[in-house]
């Protein structure tokens, strides 16, 4: 009886001890409620496993780990991890069925430490999906995956369980390299070789890149003391599409400095601060639609956008506030030796991305299927520079082999017929037997389409990358009246190089994989046109833009698409 009484107690103590454990960051009443959650975290480590890389340089010497993040075998890691590889940009990647995979080093952010590489050797890798960080919570479960120690003989990932222990920590860097700005904190355990390794949460998506510790330094080496930094998912995600395509990213600088109550003390002349409009004196408001309220929180919230990218900032003068949209210059960094883009890189990089264009569109892979000969026809509302109304037009673009030309009707019974025609690079306009060459606005703006055709839409041929290149990230910013954000969309840039020192920009929506913006500039001429594309919808089995908008000198207006057609 005794036995039994002592036995009884044992397991009150033990169901009593279960109900505390932060399985899934939560607290149970009975222990099956407990077993269960158990199971559930092992069933979700079990399946994202498959995902965590142990790296190794090209002579299997390890160092870190890597999560695999598309079934193509992109991944993410540290950049210090992969540092030692750049003359070769190849190594090996060990994955939990205990094969070794060729690993190719693609882009890399110094600053943020952050890196992509490319497992190769089977059809189809398991990946896993990155999280929204900024959805995450203190307390939320924690669990890092990686190779601390070079543990994992078969390349088995150690696994460590903890919470979130801080948010929007800031860990400075030197040089301006291996700087974590907004990261997480975490208390699950994060030692030598767990970096560049997956932070997952409870429902096994990546909230984060682990990458540094509060370490304290013994006799025998250097181990974690219960404080890890992780890379927060939503800042690698503005890097994505510059890492896939091989580039080297810098990230961005007001080029101005916050004192004591956010007022600005230094500001740089002519750099991003200044031609927003800041002067020393001025208050910083808010940065990216977020409230700014020390010094500290300055520093970190705008270090996790890249150079160039366009970002919301307000500020007050003499209690007015203003807003303005800047893109930030280029944070210099120190980086041992050059770093070269290769160009295999990048034109894949250029190829994914217009592949899942025409996936978007519905297009075949080698273009518009059996539509060599197109026509846009619709109405143009809007007016002309000089404020003059455009009236009812009648536009009609089409596409006849290498030709493409636009016809305008001033009305709809007027004899008068204009059209403007593009074939090898040269536009003129036609009026009746007449003939002119084009120069300006509207000839640029018939090359850019003309290009987008001639590249993408020709169905005799596969999609022309000769002169193409991929130029990474970007985010189109809309705002309200009052300044504030109304919405944001991430983007992919591509670059068209074309004969007379212009160039051909186009912009992919990277949620809907859609063309949203085709700019052309004729850097020699210092003149530039765009046409802003919206309202995708189907139409005869394919996915077409019914707005366009168009901003040029001459240019300004709106042109609704009442349908189209294809021709024989």
């Amino acid at each position: 009886m005794t036995s039994l009484i002592k036995h009884t107690r044992c397991l009150a103590v033990l169901c009593s001890w279960t109900t505390v454990l932060p399985c899934v960051g939560l607290q149970y009443t009975d222990a099956s409620i407990a077993l269960q959650a158990q199971r559930q975290r092992i069933e979700m480590i079990e399946r994202v496993m498959p995902t965590v890389v142990c790296i190794y340089d090209g002579n299997r010497r390890g160092g870190g780990a890597g999560v695999i993040i598309d079934a193509q075998g992109h991944g993410l890691t540290n950049y210090h991890v992969v540092a030692d590889m750049l003359n070769t940009r190849r190594g090996l990647g060990g994955l939990s069925d205990g094969l070794t995979y060729e690993l190719q080093v693609l882009g890399i952010d110094p600053t943020g430490d952050v890196a992509m590489f490319r497992l190769s050797g089977k059809s189809a890798f398991d990946f896993a999906e990155l999280a929204d960080s900024d959805a995450i919570q203190v307390g939320d479960t924690a669990i890092a995956m990686g190779n601390p120690f070079l543990l994992a003989e078969k390349h088995t990932p150690s696994v460590s369980l903890g919470i979130v222990s801080g948010l929007h920590r800031y860990q400075w860097g030197q040089g301006n390299a291996l700087v974590y700005t907004d990261c997480i904190q975490t208390d699950a355990a994060i030692n030598p070789g767990n970096s560049g390794g997956p932070l997952f949460d409870a429902a096994g998506k990546v909230m984060g890149i682990n990458g540094r510790i509060s370490a304290s330094l013994q006799t025998r080496g250097k181990f974690n003391v219960g404080l890890g930094y992780a890379i927060s998912a939503n800042q690698i995600k503005r890097f994505i599409p510059a890492l896939h395509a091989g580039l080297m990213i810098r990230h961005g600088t007001l080029q101005a400095t916050v004192g004591q109550h956010l007022q600005f003390d230094k500001v740089l002349r002519d750099g991003p601060a200044y031609l927003a409009g800041i002067r020393p004196g001025d208050l910083l408001v808010s940065i990216g639609g977020q409230e700014i309220t020390s010094a500290n929180q300055f520093a970190s919230t705008l270090g996790v956008y890249p150079e160039q990218w366009p970002i919301p900032i307000s500020f007050k003068r003499d209690d007015a506030t203003k807003h303005a949209v800047v893109r930030l210059a280029p944070l210099s960094v120190k980086q041992t030796g050059e770093f070269v883009v290769i160009p295999e890189i990048n034109r894949r990089a250029v190829k994914r991305m217009l592949d899942r264009f025409l996936a978007a569109t519905n297009l075949e892979p080698t273009g518009m299927p059996a539509a060599a000969n197109l026509s846009w026809i619709g109405q143009r509302s809007g007016t002309d520079k000089d404020g003059t109304p455009h009236g009812a037009g009648r536009w009609e673009y089409q596409f006849h082999g290498g030709t493409l030309f636009a016809q305008l009707r001033n009305d709809v019974d007027s004899p008068v017929l204009r059209q403007l025609r593009c074939a090898d690079g040269r536009a003129e306009l036609i009026e009746g037997q007449a003939r002119f060459s084009v120069s300006g606005s509207e000839a640029l703006l018939m090359k850019a389409v003309h290009a987008l055709f001639d590249r993408v839409f020709k169905a005799d041929s596969s999609i022309n990358l000769a002169g193409f290149s991929h130029k990474g990230g970007d985010e189109s910013i809309q705002r309200r009246e009052d300044g504030s954000i109304k919405a944001s969309t991430y983007l992919e840039v591509l670059k068209l190089e074309l004969p007379g020192n212009k160039v051909v920009l186009f912009s992919f929506d990277t949620a809907t994989d859609l063309l949203c913006e085709l700019t052309i500039e004729d850097r020699t001429a210092g003149l530039g046109v765009s046409i802003q594309l919206g309202d995708y919808q189907a139409m005869d089995s394919l996915r077409l833009p019914q707005d366009l908008i168009l901003r040029g000198p001459g240019l300004d207006g709106v042109e609704k698409w009442s349908h189209w057609e294809s021709r024989p």
